[in-house]
């Protein structure tokens, strides 16, 4: 009887661990997915047309593709979403506070977010229609990618 005890908890040692295992990688491609959000997020800010001022830039290409080759060495490959032009980084102090964190919760759920910490970070989000949003459409655009590698962890072996 002893042995077959050993057995079971051997065998609740191994599904526990193994579960524990698949829990720190779909943590990790959260903190992931956030990294590559705020890569993009900053390539973004990056690739504006305008200087803060609202003049158009002057050399807009050279710069431009600088700029594009540099993100693309950081993220590894062209931005997931095709978005419009961002709000304009006025005083730089916006897009300097902006952050992206993944994880795992205390309810164990994983979760993806970025956000401003200026005030009037949700401003620049909202207003005149969302037509100038940054930070939701790259979210969206990197989720697809995210939820195909949490299956990727989950699924089975």
């Amino acid at each position: 009887m002893g042995g077959m005890r050993n057995f079971l908890r051997d065998l609740e040692k191994g599904i526990n661990d193994a579960f524990d295992e698949k829990k720190l990688a779909a943590e990790n491609a959260a903190i992931e997915t956030a990294q590559k959000a705020i890569r993009q997020f900053r390539s973004r800010q990056m690739l504006s047309k305008q200087e803060p001022d609202g003049r158009l830039k002057q050399d807009t290409a050279k710069m431009r593709s600088a700029a594009r080759q540099f993100a693309l060495s950081r993220q590894g490959g062209p931005p997931v979403t095709a978005l419009g032009e961002p709000w304009i980084n006025r005083s730089f102090m916006a897009a300097r506070s902006v952050f992206a964190d993944g994880g795992l919760d205390d309810r164990g759920q994983l979760y993806i977010q970025m956000y401003h910490t200026q005030s009037y970070g949700a401003y620049l989000e909202l207003a005149r229609g969302r037509r100038f949003a940054v930070l939701e459409p790259i979210i969206r655009g990197l989720t697809p990618e995210f939820i195909s590698k949490i299956k990727g962890i989950y699924s089975a072996d």
